[in-house]
Formats: C-alpha cells, structure tokens, sequence
C-alpha cells in the first residue's frame, strides 16, 4: 500500500540507513558505507593467487608446443631446439621443418617434423635396401635424406625408421599440422572448401576488400539499435497488442481445429464401421485427436484467464517501456557503458588465455622405454587448472555486475528527481558509487554465480570422464544430467535475484544479503506487473534484436552483391549478422536493465510515498497505475509545491 515504510522485520542495517539518511524517502540515499568489504578483501586474495598462477605458468611453461608442434623427442617445427631428453634426435635445429607429420611405425606412434606435408600415397616397405625409397626423398623417416634426424637403435631397423605407408596428408586450416585427406565424405567436403589455397586467400581478402563496408555496417547496427530504443515509445504498444492478439488467435484457432477434427474422424467411424480394416486407424485417430483437443482447451482457457489477469498489466508493460526510452534520450551515456564493460573483459580475457596456454604446457618431459618423449604434469598443478577456471567465471561475472549496478544507479537517479530536466551526472555518480562503496556487494554477487557455473562445468567433467573410461550406466548419466539441469536453473533464478538485488543496493546502499531479501519482497509484492514485464517485454526485446540482425544483414546484402572485388559475399554478410547480434545486445541488454530499474522504483516509490505529505517521484504516465485518491493527494501536493516555489521567486 502507497505511503508504507515499514518492514516486516526489524533489521539493523535497515535502521542505520533510515538513520544516516533523516529525511525522507528520496530515492537514492546519499549518505552510504562500504558494504561487504570482506568478500572485497577475498576477492583481491583470489587474484593475488591468480597472478601467482600466472608467474609460475609463465616460468614453466612453454605454449609454442601447442601452436607450432612438437615431434617425438621435443623438439618444435620450424624452431631451433635445445635438448629436452636423453636422445641424439633432441636438441635438433628444425627450422627448415615446420610441419608436423604423424605415422606409426610397427609397434611405435611416431611424429617428426617434415619441411613438406606428403602429398601422395607411398609405400615405405623397400626403404631399409633402397637409399633411392620415395619416402626417404618425402623426408618423414628418422634416416631422412638431409640427414637431420638419426637413426636410432630404438627404431626398428627393418624398414629404415619409416612406417611401412605413407597417406597423402596437407595442412589442415594452416595449424602446422599434416593430416590424411581421407578422412570421410562430410570431413572430406569441408576439408575441401576450408582447406583449399585459393578459397582460404580469397574468403580473407573478401574481409579485407569489405572491410569498410563491415564497419559501416556494424555503424548501421548501432544507429539500428538507438533508433529501436527511441522508437520504442511510439512502437511498443501496437507490438505488445500485436504480439497478445496473434496469441489469443493462434490458440483459439489451433484448439478449435483440433475439436473440427475430432468431430470428423467420429463421424467417419460412426459412418464407415463396416470396413474394420480403415475402422481402427480412424477410431485411434479419433481418441488421439479428443485428447489433444481436450489439452488444448485447458491450456487456452488457462492461458486467458492469465492474460485476463495481466491485462491491466501489459498497459503498465507500455508505460514501463516509454519511460525506459525517455531515459536513454535524456542520459545517453548509460547506453555506452558496454563498450567500457567489452573494453576490461576484452583486457581480462586476453590475460586468461594466455596464462591458459601456458599453464597447458608445464608438464616436464621425459624419456619412455621407446626413446621418445612424454609429458608429465608437474605435481598439484592440476590443481591449479580448476583455480583458473573459477577465476574466469567469478572476474567475467564481477565485470558483468559492476555494469548491472552502474546503470542500476543511473536510471534510479533519473527517477527519483522532481525536476528531470535537472538531472546531471548520473553515471559519474553511479560509477562512484560503485567503486567506492559497493566493490564488496558486487564481489559477493558475482561469487554466488560463479561457485554455480563452477559446480556445472565439474559435472561436466566427471561425466566426460566416466564417458573416456566407459564405466558411465544409464542411471549415472540421467543422474549427472539431471543435477546439471537443476544447477542451470539455479543459475538463471539466482542471476535474476542479483540483478534485482544491485538495483536495491543502488537505492539504498544495501549489502547483498539485506539487497536481496528487499528485491525478493518487492518481486513477490508485485508478481503480475514482474510477470508481464519478463514475459511480454523480454519477448519484444528479442524481437528488437532480430529486426537489427535483419536490417544490417539487409543493408550488406544490397550494398554488396553488385561488388566485383567479392568472391564469397554471403561469409562477409555472415559474420555482419553476427557483429549485429552481439552490438543489439548490448544496447538492448542496457536498456532491459532499464527497465527492470524502473520497475523495482515504481513499486519502491508507491510504497514508500502517499502522494500527500509525501509526494511520488512517477511520472504522468506512470500515475495511472496508482488509485484514484493517490493521484488527486500528489495533484494538491504539486500545486503547493508549485506555489511555495513561485513564493520564493517573488521574494
């Protein structure tokens, strides 16, 4: 009820607030302390670890393994060597080689570094009596002709340290590595187009002919996207009402053909019963279209009855919608805040990457009975992989937050001001209110998502390993399954619950517990407005995001197909569709947190003011949605507002 302040239990940090801020319900306090300092502290702890990770990867690890390739002794293609093992092929200057040939020896996986990927079939089997043998001249046995690799008593002497075929192998997407061509008809057709010289050169120059044209496009997708935002105000209610009317046809009409139907197999079963041999389809028929029908009459009638009930809510839906869009005209910087967000995940993700490729390759090597060389990992830095990956989940998510709460700020800013067109600042003011109060908050929120997406990715692994050791039954697999499916939809309620918990610790300086107690009695307070807005909103937010994709996609399809210099045009309208969807998302994603902003104000707002003594800080259009009484006590309030501040012009 308008005009309530207060709580249904007592709560120390919500009396401290109310204290430090004496005056009344204003919107966002003024007056804050640091809150959940402690997971702030943990958080720095965990990076400190982080970076320990990251020296000691560095130290010992050796990432060109991974990108160049490594032979059978250690060394890498295309590098010169020092020796790894106990062996006179390690320690061998390979530049000259740089691509990586694996064929098995009888009894012996073996891989060497080769200056040229075979490019036919050869058979290796006189090699050991014909120093003329086509696969020493190939270069891919340890005798091989230029005399780097040695042949060594490991190696059986038979057959010259060759295998006894050679496959007609190339480079697979240029990895440095020789593969078999023959490897399927699917892989066959794509190793063809992906892997052929011309295609490969001509695709990357199509990229660089276009490159222009790709950012123009991507600047269209952008001005897309504003255009969508500012439009909204004028497009959301005849899309809503569209989107509820296509609703109510397409389920009346589909359970309504489906009792049409019904009633046609009976008569022709009650008409045709002679013919017993069409009288059964028809009588199965028959059954199976009354329980579809029925099904579908209790779902329509249900699905009315819902609408019947938000239906004075999806007018709320419009109004929440044309105020989100007057936001973002008023402050438009909020709608750049994900280029600063994509600029630090960018800086983190690149860090991530590369502590990762070196953390791969710590293993030590050493000499097996064959000679060659083998990887063993160094002891507890397996330990050291699940670190780092938790660190990819909880800074990723920390990043993500810091956003949520900065915007949160921003709009709530806007909102609780009498006069907007005073408004100034919000951002810079958010921002600071984030780093110098809430570091802690965000901390705390983006650890309890992190430990879920933790816990989804070991279950993951357990059951990738069981699949590799072919122990997994039927039960063990429904069993990990089922506990993956619980853990996701875990993670999208608690992802829910934190966003609408940063908007309360935007209002009033929260800490994330007390945040989201408050935010969970706000959602429960207003369930069918919070209903109508993740339901009808987020489905004509997607919309939104198609018609940018749809647009840019179209633009680069009339502007391109006339262009000589293209060879592929539809890779370079491809990858301008993807560039589209992830640039209508992030403006789209500000705006939706806008929106769910405005919410948890509004119902913040009604239920802390009266529109009396105390009056709301809601729009015009936003006032239709309170009663009567409340909106003629805010009419007086603002008329003697009004007056008191004509009375102190005049004097």
């Amino acid at each position: 009820m308008g005009g309530s302040s207060s709580h249904d239990v007592d709560d120390p940090e919500v009396d401290e607030v109310r204290t430090m801020n004496k005056a009344d319900f204003a919107g966002p306090v003024a007056n804050r302390r640091c809150r959940d300092s402690s997971f702030m502290l943990i958080f720095v702890a965990f990076w400190g670890g982080m970076l320990l990770i990251g020296g000691e990867s560095i130290k010992h690890g050796q990432p060109l393994r991974l990108i160049h390739g490594h032979d059978s002794f250690g060394n890498l293609c295309g590098e010169a060597n020092s020796q790894q093992i106990n062996s006179s092929n390690s320690g061998l200057d390979l530049r000259n080689r740089s691509y990586l040939f694996y064929f098995g020896v009888p009894e012996l996986d073996l891989q060497l570094c080769v200056e040229d990927c075979p490019g036919l079939d050869a058979s290796c089997a006189d090699c050991a009596t014909n120093s003329s043998c086509l696969c020493q001249s190939l270069g891919v046995c340890l005798n091989s002709s230029d005399g780097t690799y040695i042949l060594s008593p490991a190696t059986p002497g038979d057959i010259g340290g060759c295998a006894d075929d050679v496959y007609e192998s190339a480079d697979l997407l240029r990895l440095r590595r020789c593969l078999p061509k023959e490897a399927g008809s699917l892989a066959q057709n794509i190793y063809n187009v992906l892997n052929t010289e011309d295609i490969l050169h001509e695709i990357f120059a199509d990229f660089y002919n276009a490159r222009f044209e790709i950012g123009a496009c991507a600047g269209a997708a952008v001005a897309l996207s504003l255009l969508i935002i500012v439009l909204m105000r004028c497009i959301v209610a005849p899309a809503i009402y569209s989107v509820v009317f296509i609703a109510i046809a397409a389920t009346v009409g589909l359970t309504g053909f489906l009792w049409l139907e019904y009633r046609d197999l009976k008569l022709e079963v009650e008409t045709d019963n002679e013919n017993q041999e069409k009288y059964l389809p028809d009588s199965e028929n028959e059954r199976l279209f009354f329980g579809l029908a029925i099904v579908a009459s209790v779902f329509t009638l249900l699905f009315l009855c819902l609408l019947y009930y938000l239906w004075p809510r999806i007018r709320f839906v419009i109004a929440i919608f044309q105020e989100a869009s007057k936001i973002m005209a008023r402050i438009p910087q909020v709608l750049f805040l994900p280029l600063l967000t994509t600029f630090f995940l960018a800086l983190f993700f690149a860090y991530w990457i590369v502590v990762f490729l070196y953390l791969s390759t710590t293993a030590e090597p050493v000499a097996n009975e064959d000679g060659h060389v083998e990887y063993v990992e160094r002891d507890d830095y397996a330990k050291l992989w699940w670190y780092h990956l938790f660190g990819l989940f909880w800074t990723s998510q920390f990043i993500l937050a810091c956003e949520e709460m900065t915007i949160a700020g921003a709009v709530a800013y806007w909102y609780f001001t009498f006069d907007k067109k005073t408004v100034k600042r919000t951002v810079r003011r958010s921002i600071w209110h984030v780093l110098r109060y809430h570091l802690g908050t965000v901390a705390f929120g983006s650890l309890l998502i992190a430990i879920v997406k933790f816990l989804r990715a070991v279950l993951q692994y357990i059951e990738r390993r069981l699949r590799r050791k072919g122990s997994t039954g039927r039960l063990v697999v429904l069993m990990l399954r089922c506990c993956s499916c619980c853990l996701w939809c875990f993670d999208k309620c608690l992802k829910f619950l934190n966003k609408n918990a940063y908007i309360e610790v935007a209002i009033y300086g929260y800490s994330f517990c007390v945040a989201a107690r408050e935010a969970f009695k706000i959602l429960t307070a207003n369930v069918l407005r919070v209903l109508a807005i993740n339901s009808l909103g987020t489905f004509c937010l997607f919309l939104s995001k198609i018609a940018v994709v749809a647009g840019s996609g179209l633009i680069a399809v009339l502007w391109l197909r006339g262009n000589p210099d293209l060879h592929y045009f539809g890779f370079v309208v491809l990858a301008i569709c993807v560039f589209a969807w992830f640039i209508a998302g992030s403006f789209i994603g500000v705006y939706k947190m806008a929106i769910d902003t405005l919410v948890i104000c509004f119902c913040e707002d009604h239920k802390h003011n009266n529109g009396k003594d105390k009056p709301f800080f809601m729009s015009e259009n936003l006032k239709r949605f309170i009663s009567t009484e409340e909106r003629r006590a805010q009419k007086e309030t603002e008329k003697q507002y009004l007056l008191a501040k004509q009375y102190d012009v005049d004097n």
